[in-house]
Formats: structure tokens, C-alpha cells, sequence
């Protein structure tokens, strides 16, 4: 995937080790249902963050997925990240995860930024995405609806958590519409499809990074998440 994506408001660049106290931010306005926050003794730090950037930065060098730092082309400033990561998703089918401040939640930065790189993987020759979200997290269910994702039908029930449900998107090349397709500029309801409210868009959510999981396929088929032989969030 390219290291530099450009949309109407948005670059989506490389890491810098400066983005870590921000980074930090992004830890810190997580919903505590989130797999990875704070811990009570402040970890990760901002020193950590930093080892954190230098090392996903080596990750892409080597895969060739790119976790990019997303910020506002007028201003320059960080507000989030969004792109692909491999983890236990092959080169063909690997997984997308976003994230972004709070401050800029409610103005469509997270759909843009995803469409983007969706549009960067099918442009490479990338099949399939997966997507695994908590199904209390409405906002990041409708982001992955706008840009084609659908439901696979599987869940991963977690009690403490919150159950993950898979989204995944079959990549084909953009037809005329689609790639002309304006960007919503309202937050329309979604309906949760585990819990079956209907909420709002973007704005007062709080986001987790969407982190989405490839599904090995055994001897019987896909499996479920949490089966043995299989991590679970």
C-alpha cells in the first residue's frame, strides 16, 4: 500500500515519533471495555508509544501493510490513524483499524479515511478486508457499512467486552459511481446489529481501534473466534 494517501481534508502519512504524546491521548479516551487502555500504573507512556511507532514502522517496512497517522491537510495536526495491519491476516486479506481523537469525532474523517484505504488496497490487488467490532460500537459499525462492509455472519461472544461481530468486504474494481461517490456530510442512524438499537452517527461516540481478524480456515470450515487453537480478544 502506498505510504502517502491524500483525500479532500485528509494526509494519511507515516509515523513520527512526535505523534506519541497524541498517541497517548487516543489510550486515554478509550471506552474502558477496550481491549487495550491505560493501565492503572499510567503504561503505556509516552516513551512507550514512541518504541510502539518505531516498531510498527518496521512492520510495514517488512509486510508492506501500512498503519497510517491520519491529520487534517488545512492544519497539519494528528488526529488519529487508520489503515491496514497484518497480525493473522494474510497479505491478500488483512485487517483495518482506525482510530481518531475525540475533538474531530462527528465530521466524517473516519469514513473518508477508510474509504481511502480500501481504495488503496483494491488498487494494489488486495481480494478481501476483515473487520471485527464490539457491537456496542455503532459509530464504527456504520463507518465499515458506508464503504461496503457487510456482516459474515460469524460472532465472538465476549461477556466482559462485548461481543465482536465480523464485518468483511470483497474488493472489486470501483465502478464510474462509486468512485465519484460524494462524502456524507450527515450522521444518519444505524441499527446495531447485536443489540438492535438504532443510534446515531460519528458524533459522541467513543471509537476503539477497529481491529479486524482473518478467519483460518480448517478442516470444517471457518471457525469461530475463541475456538481452540485460535486467539481471542
Amino acid at each position: 500500500m502506498p505510504s502517502v494517501l491524500e483525500t479532500e481534508r485528509l494526509r494519511l502519512r507515516p509515523w513520527r515519533e512526535s505523534d506519541a504524546a497524541e498517541y497517548r491521548t487516543l489510550w486515554l479516551e478509550r471506552d474502558p471495555r477496550s481491549l487495550r487502555v491505560i493501565s492503572a500504573d499510567g503504561k503505556p507512556t509516552v516513551d512507550d508509544l514512541r518504541e510502539n511507532i518505531r516498531s510498527q514502522l518496521a512492520d510495514s517496512a517488512r509486510t508492506g501493510l501500512s498503519l497510517l497517522a491520519v491529520e487534517r491537510r488545512v492544519e497539519n495536526a494528528f488526529i488519529g490513524y487508520c489503515g491496514l495491519i497484518g497480525r493473522e491476516a494474510t497479505v491478500e486479506e488483512p485487517e483495518i483499524a482506525y482510530e481518531l481523537l475525540r475533538r474531530v469525532h462527528g465530521y466524517g474523517y473516519a469514513t473518508e479515511a477508510a474509504r481511502a484505504v480500501r481504495d488503496a488496497a483494491r488498487a494494489t490487488g488486495q481480494t478481501r478486508l476483515w473487520a471485527g467490532v464490539r457491537g456496542w460500537n455503532s459509530a464504527s459499525l456504520r463507518v465499515l457499512s458506508k464503504i461496503g462492509f457487510v456482516a459474515s455472519g460469524e460472532v465472538s461472544e465476549a461477556r466482559d467486552r462485548g461481543d465482536m461481530v465480523w464485518m468483511t468486504c470483497a474488493l472489486r474494481p470501483a465502478s464510474p459511481a462509486e468512485a465519484d461517490r460524494p462524502l456524507p456530510t450527515e450522521a444518519a442512524p444505524v441499527m446495531n446489529p447485536v443489540a438492535g438499537q438504532a443510534r446515531g452517527g460519528d458524533k459522541g461516540e467513543r471509537r476503539i481501534p477497529v481491529t479486524l481478524r482473518w478467519r483460518r480456515r480448517g478442516a470444517h470450515g471457518w471457525r469461530r473466534r475463541g475456538q481452540r487453537g485460535e486467539r481471542s480478544r
